[in-house]
């Protein structure tokens, strides 16, 4: 018995000093990285960016500048991948854009013609890691409304829809025969967010004015644009709505929707019998109701035309005003409106809808209801500012305290004034649209002409 233990010792002692000579044994390397590992992602462009992620949008890892987590994207190195443009066999019907940006995260959206297999693609920029990351689309749908985590706060990103089943033969596909993509996004920052913010409405013709205000604001530097409706004028010109949206609303729109969120309410015209698609107003389809983070699922109302987002204190809240002229959801509408002005945890509101509750122009009554439903809400709540569209012309009217800015002048279709009214500060029949610059609860509005000419400035203070 001692002679054995003696032998277990000594073959053991030399199995260990031949362990210590070889060195330490290394692990197998996975040959494919699966996509629920967190993927290493090079740092932003935006030097100095904050590195807590934001409560609204929390990745499942502490994002930091050499390790952003992206843990249902797979990396693939550029050199993999080859996307064409041309037509992909499958045109969009609604293309890719962002409806929603948070510090940590882009929501995006778009509906192809037919299902297809495909990806999702997207990169920090400027892309120095040559790098694609990719997220599997279900090919099993056509409708993808999809949320990228794990982004940096003040990140410059690339987006692109990818159709194919090889990486080698990828294609974007088109809109209307039109290329399409990418977006290149900029997430904001954390914390109290100063904002440039486009406004302008009522510009569904397809005209040329249109389409040189827009050209305008795309050199602002905003942040964001807030539309006031009636996107689509006469879509029985093209007898296709999909066609008549592409042409009247997105290509024209294509050099703010390839950069930002574009926010939007209902018009009358966008929810006419003419625009019904598949059973309802094809405006329904194009822009899908969405949470945001910092508001909460239960907030949201998905499919009614309205809905509210926020940035850092300030929330948005995008009304519809058709629950006064036909659309079901008055009361509901109006109950969701009192909640959310109520919510302490923002100190600004500002207002969208289509139908301005004050104007001077040929629409002087269509907004009597508001004034009764939603005029009182305003004024308790102490809402700085209602921005609205319907009349083709610019107005600021201040009315107990309230900055009434109708915003109808995207086209170069323009109404009279009909009458003065006693708050009025300004009327312009003039195409146009408004830059609105939001810092703390400070708002500079200056409305600016076709032509790039300042016609109007005003300061609301708290």
């Amino acid at each position: 018995m001692r002679n054995t233990r003696l032998r277990t010792f000594l073959l053991l002692l030399l199995l260990g000093l031949w362990a210590c000579a070889r060195g330490p044994i290394q692990p197998a390397v996975p040959t494919a990285l699966p996509s629920s590992t967190p993927t290493p992602v090079p740092p932003s462009a935006t030097p100095g960016p904050t590195l807590t992620p934001s409560p609204s949008a929390t990745p499942s890892v502490t994002p930091t500048p050499t390790d952003t987590p992206l843990p249902s994207a797979t990396p693939v190195p550029t050199a993999e991948i080859q996307l064409r443009q041309g037509a992909a066999g499958v045109a969009y019907v609604v293309p890719l854009t962002v409806q929603h940006l948070t510090p940590n995260a882009a929501l995006v959206f778009f509906q192809l013609q037919s299902p297809s297999p495909g990806y999702l693609i997207y990169r920090p920029l400027p892309a120095t890691s040559r790098v694609w990351l990719l997220r599997p689309l279900d090919a099993a749908v056509s409708r993808h409304q999809i949320t990228l985590e794990g982004l940096l706060p003040e990140g410059r990103y690339e987006i692109q829809v990818a159709l194919g089943g090889e990486l080698q033969s990828l294609r974007a596909p088109q809109l209307a025969e039109q290329p399409w993509g990418p977006l290149t996004v900029r997430t904001p920052p954390e914390g109290e967010p100063s904002l440039r913010i486009g406004v302008i409405g009522d510009t569904g013709f397809g005209e040329a004015t249109t389409n040189a205000l827009i050209a305008r604001m795309a050199q602002q530097n905003l942040d964001l644009v807030l539309h006031t409706g009636d996107l689509m004028y006469r879509p029985d010109e093209e007898d296709d709505l999909p066609l008549s949206y592409a042409l009247k609303y997105f290509l024209p729109f294509q050099p703010l929707l390839s950069r930002m969120p574009v926010y939007s309410v209902p018009g009358n015209h966008d929810i006419e019998p003419a625009t019904r698609w598949n059973g309802e107003p094809f405006y329904y389809t194009a822009f899908p109701g969405f949470v945001d983070p910092n508001l909460g699922e239960s907030d949201a109302l998905p499919g009614r035309g309205w809905y509210a987002f926020a940035y850092g204190s300030t929330q948005f809240l995008m009304l519809n005003s058709q629950v006064f002229h036909g659309q079901a959801g008055r009361q509901e509408h109006t109950a969701w409106l009192s909640a959310r002005l109520a919510d302490p945890r923002f100190t600004t509101s500002i207002a969208v809808l289509h139908v301005p509750p004050y104007t001077g122009g040929i629409h002087l009554e269509d907004g009597r209801a508001s004034r009764f439903d939603w005029v009182p809400l305003f004024e308790q709540a102490g809402v700085p500012m209602v921005v609205a569209g319907h009349d083709h012309n610019y107005q600021r009217v201040l009315f107990n305290g309230i900055t009434y800015l109708v915003s109808g002048g995207g086209s170069s279709v323009l109404y009279d004034l009909t009458l003065q009214l006693p708050g009025s500060q300004l009327f312009a029949k003039r195409s146009h649209f408004v830059l609105l610059e939001l810092e703390g609860s400070s708002i500079r509005i200056t409305a600016i002409g076709e032509q790039g000419e300042v016609f109007d400035r005003a300061v609301i203070e708290p």
